[in-house]
């Protein structure tokens, strides 16, 4: 049976996978909410790590020192930077950039021994993870020439964390938001310094602001078709590992 160690970021990210196992238990990972559950083939872990690099980098750490896993799986919800990609399309890594402050860093690219048969079928992108929330043309002008290619805030971490510790490393994302959605704006309205939402701003950012009301109505709906593609493919990966 393997070790598998699944790293997601937030409650709507996990939530429609945790339904897919009946049987599981709450636990804490080096203070991290988790979970653990089981599979016909593997024990798996699944990490709620929070937003952002610091929060992945922490958890991946976590889970190498405290779980020893066969596989990690960072699986999660993107945003699309190319047309050819729509809100609940599923993307896996195959190069992993990095966006520091708007300036493109190193970049992580996904070998053969991890890209294996678990991910056939599904669409290979880049990932561009950012360190802070920018607004889609601000990745695109940063990575003019690529093809299918989508924006997050953790692949980066986490496999920067398993590539150094020898931890074989895949990232399955599902698509929240389309080419034509740009959310940046509004998150930026409505989340603090560390990325955690508030109630009260975001009540403050509707009334100074209508139109984010209807912007939040689309995210939410991206979010749930999102999450139930998520959960559906990573119960697939999980049987193909």
């Amino acid at each position: 049976m393997g070790n598998i160690c699944i790293i997601c970021a937030i409650p709507q990210e996990t939530r429609q996978l945790l339904a897919k196992f009946p049987q599981k238990g709450c636990c804490k990972v080096a203070g991290f909410k988790s979970w653990q559950a089981a599979s016909a083939k593997h024990s798996i872990t699944i990490i709620e790590s929070g937003i952002g690099r610091e929060n992945a980098t922490r958890a991946a750490t976590a889970a190498f020192l405290n779980i020893k896993p066969d596989y990690v799986i960072n699986g999660g919800f993107c945003g699309a930077l190319t047309a050819d990609l729509q809100v609940g399309d599923i993307v896996t890594a195959n190069t992993i950039h990095i966006l520091d402050k708007g300036v493109p860093g190193q970049t992580i690219t996904v070998g053969a021994s991890l890209n294996d048969s678990a991910l056939k079928g599904f669409a290979a992108a880049d990932f561009i993870s950012a360190d802070s929330i920018l607004g889609k043309s601000e990745f695109l002008k940063s990575f003019p020439s690529l093809t299918t290619a989508v924006v997050d805030m953790e692949s980066y971490a986490v496999a920067a964390v398993c590539k150094e510790y020898g931890i074989p490393f895949i990232a399955v994302r599902a698509v929240s938001d389309g080419l034509d959605t740009d959310p940046s704006l509004l998150f930026r309205a409505v989340a603090d310094q560390d990325f955690n939402i508030r109630l009260p701003a975001v009540i403050s950012a509707v009334i100074s602001r209508p139109s984010f009301l209807r912007q939040l109505f689309t995210l939410a709906k991206g979010a749930r078709i999102a999450g139930k593609t998520l959960a559906t493919t990573l119960v697939t990966v999980l049987e193909r590992l």
